[in-house]
């Protein structure tokens, strides 16, 4: 991409598509993006918007979450060095908010005239990085109100919010850089890792291994999602790589970690043998199609009876069982998440009935769905 290319949002930044959630997953925080991309330019009748979560002392790429219709080349030049003499920003940093021109923020460039004005909006995000959510609007004509800046600061301090208190109690949200540091992670989950003594950058090497193998052209802006064993405990980690900008340093991992109950999905990191990895990685992604054992095999060209075999052995359960451990674990998650019927969630999750759903719950969990539920509530 030439610097003078505009750069699109982050859900497009890795293939130019936009992956769906699985049908009847909660959507989890980044989802939300778009929609929040959506929305600011409706109401603030903008036409290129930036948003992040940056040290203000050096932002980097990699902090930035989204940038629309803003080129390499006008992001590249602010990066640098323009924030340091950004008016518009450095006035938003003491007071919330503030507006002027491109001149006056730095970001004028070859297709963003001085003259364009600007609107900035900053929340302060605590000790000890002292981050900041950033959101730098602007629009081809006229100028931004004190009501604009009031609606901007409104919806970034709401998005801002749905990061930092999760519905879901248990799970711990986290932006990692490219070179493993944490960006962000919601309070509550913070507290959560430092308590069990989860090492973040450990995840993370671990993690990208992982995902070489079961996923060996990983895709940005796709959420997948492994089981390892941290402190003892398995957690279920979600995960989507994602860049904001097209470059390597932009490189972003979006993480929700959450424990399992033992029994759920046996813990697994890296495998010996790369085709039973591929397979692993196939059933989490793939089953709300409950994958039957022939098409699993022939995707990763094995035979049947080595596959099976194989799969067994380093997995520690048989694939159908697996897909079945798979799909109760999901269902799970979905009735603790969502108030949704039951035979929803049994559609949802591969199951070709409510009956079936039931008894294979029952089976595994000792007890039906709806009690499962109610336990919860």
């Amino acid at each position: 991409m030439s610097s003078s290319t505009s750069v699109a949002t982050s859900s497009a930044a890795g293939n130019g598509m936009v992956h769906a959630a699985q049908p009847g997953e909660p959507f989890g925080w980044m989802r939300r993006i778009d929609a929040l991309r959506s929305e600011i330019r409706e109401r603030l009748e903008c036409d290129r918007l930036m948003l992040g979560i940056v040290a203000p002392h050096r932002p980097r790429s990699d902090e930035l979450i989204l940038v629309d219709g803003l080129s390499m080349e006008t992001i590249g030049g602010w990066l640098d060095s323009g924030f340091r003499h950004d008016s518009v920003f450095l006035q938003a940093m003491r007071s919330g908010a503030a507006a002027d021109t491109a001149e006056q923020a730095r970001l004028a460039s070859a297709d963003l005239p001085a003259q364009t004005p600007v609107a900035c909006v900053t929340l302060p995000d605590g000790y000890p990085d002292r981050r900041h959510w950033i959101a730098i609007a602007a629009r081809p004509s006229g100028t931004f109100s004190e009501s604009d800046l009031h609606t901007l600061s409104l919806l970034m301090r709401r998005w801002a919010a749905q990061f930092n208190r999760p519905r879901d109690p248990k799970v711990c949200r986290l932006l990692v850089g490219y070179d493993d540091r944490v960006i962000h992670a919601d309070p509550g989950g913070e507290f959560w890792l430092a308590a069990e003594h989860i090492d973040i950058n450990r995840v993370l090497v671990d993690l990208r291994v992982v995902a070489s193998q079961r996923w060996p052209e990983l895709e940005d802006d796709r959420m997948h999602d492994v089981v390892f064993n941290l402190s003892g405990e398995p957690i279920w980690i979600r995960f989507e790589r994602r860049r904001a900008l097209p470059t390597a340093s932009a490189e972003q991992w979006y993480l929700e970690l959450r424990p399992l109950d033992r029994g759920d999905l046996p813990p697994l990191g890296s495998l010996d043998d790369m085709r039973v990895a591929r397979a692993v990685g196939y059933i989490h992604d793939r089953y709300a199609e409950s994958p039957s054992l022939n098409t699993i095999a022939e995707l990763v060209e094995v035979s049947l009876f080595h596959f099976h075999r194989t799969f067994s052995k380093l997995v520690g359960t048989t694939p159908k069982q697996y897909v079945l451990q798979r799909q109760v674990q999901m269902a799970k998650w979905m009735l603790a998440t969502q108030r949704v019927p039951i035979a929803a969630i049994a559609k949802a999750t591969g199951f070709a009935s409510h009956g079936h759903f039931t008894s294979t719950f029952r089976r595994l969990q000792n007890m039906s769905p709806t009690e499962y539920r109610e336990q919860l509530e």
